[in-house]
């Protein structure tokens, strides 16, 4: 537990030195998909010690998405910083309540592997539509009608 607190900190710590560098958007789509794939990854790996090593490599890059996606989320109606954390916060507290019974149900039938492949799924389903339907306003313009 301690690796993996010193780990969010460190993904926190060099996670806006990143962002600024490569754009919310990119570091969202990028850490969502490694994020994904290394949950699918370090479950069903049967080495403990490269399963923990990609554990804590996991733990970088949740704490480094959780950034982008809060930052990428604040920009997306600058007006309206505050309604969007709101949402933001709603949206995140339902789809965890969502989330926790769907995968406690799939612990129950199909067990740890079967739980992490359809964690890791879903986060990389979620890269591809934070890519298809979001846009950066602090790196793209966003498409007018006019």
């Amino acid at each position: 537990m301690s690796g993996m607190a010193i780990s969010c900190a460190i993904g926190s710590i060099s996670s806006g030195y990143l962002i600024n560098k490569f754009g919310r958007k990119t570091i969202a789509v990028i850490s969502a998909f490694f994020l994904g794939a290394f949950s699918i990854t370090f479950v069903n790996l049967h080495l403990f010690w490269l399963s923990a090593t990609i554990m804590y490599l996991n733990c970088i890059i949740a704490a480094i998405r959780y950034a982008a996606l809060n930052s990428l989320t604040l920009e997306q109606i600058p007006e309206f910083r505050g309604t969007m954390m709101s949402a933001n916060t709603a949206a995140y507290s339902l789809g965890s309540a969502f989330g926790t019974g769907l995968g406690g149900l799939i612990l129950i039938f199909y067990g740890y592997g079967g739980f992490g492949i359809s964690v890791g799924t879903m986060g990389i389903i979620a890269a591809v539509v934070f890519y298809l339907l979001t846009v950066d306003p602090t790196t793209q313009l966003p498409i007018s009608g006019t």
